[in-house]
């Protein structure tokens, strides 16, 4: 099946859908709309903390473009500040664990596989990524990312990040890739790999 985008554009507090489009989804058998539903979606304009909340849990979500949105700062109800121009922490983390009667639960994202992030973006905050389902990351029009915080990228299904050609990359903490190969800034960039900081997580 193929992945229908949709384009979602926010402005002045309120989410407004251009050319919004009904998705029809063909089962052969009950209880399989899940698994047939697949979405792809663009977003232009502000996000803060809560739209990724939302995202995170929306099923059928395949593909996500945040290339040309913003993401604004939020203070949530205990006081935790996420800050502008940071994807959160934890964002899109898969984690599992063992219930009372020994079924795996899983909480958080494991239906994204591709994602492109904002242009505007950075940094990306702790375990923003870690064990998610992504097989795609896009950093190509995140040129001002400067940071990448502990286990970002930790478990993640793609082979390898490329981060060649972001010039102002400064800092990869602790574990950031985890076991992910990552493709570094190249010598003919403004900042060579050899002055990138890996620092320990705090």
């Amino acid at each position: 099946m193929r992945t229908k985008t949709l384009l979602i554009c926010a402005a002045m507090g309120a989410t407004v859908v251009a050319n919004a489009q009904n998705v029809t989804v063909k089962t052969e058998a009950a209880g399989t709309v899940k698994d047939q539903l697949k979405i792809g979606l663009t977003i232009e304009g502000k996000v803060d903390k809560t739209d990724f909340n939302y995202l995170d849990a929306f099923a059928g979500l395949k593909a996500l473009d945040l290339k040309d949105a913003t993401i604004e700062a939020y203070t949530a109800e205990s006081g935790k500040v996420y800050a502008v121009n940071e994807i959160p922490d934890s964002a899109f983390m898969t984690s599992s664990y063992v219930n009372q009667n020994g079924v795996v639960v899983y909480t958080g994202n494991k239906s994204i596989e591709s994602f492109v992030l904002p242009a505007s973006v950075v940094t990306i905050g702790a375990s923003a990524f870690n064990s998610s389902a992504a097989t795609s990351i896009d950093f190509s029009a995140s040129k001002q990312l400067a940071l990448i915080k502990d286990h970002a990228f930790d478990m993640v299904n793609v082979d390898k990040i490329d981060l060649s050609g972001l010039s102002s990359l400064k800092t990869i903490e602790q574990y950031a890739s985890g076991k992910v190969g990552i493709t570094f800034p190249s010598t003919s960039s403004v900042h060579n790999p050899e002055e990138l900081t890996f620092v320990r997580a705090k």
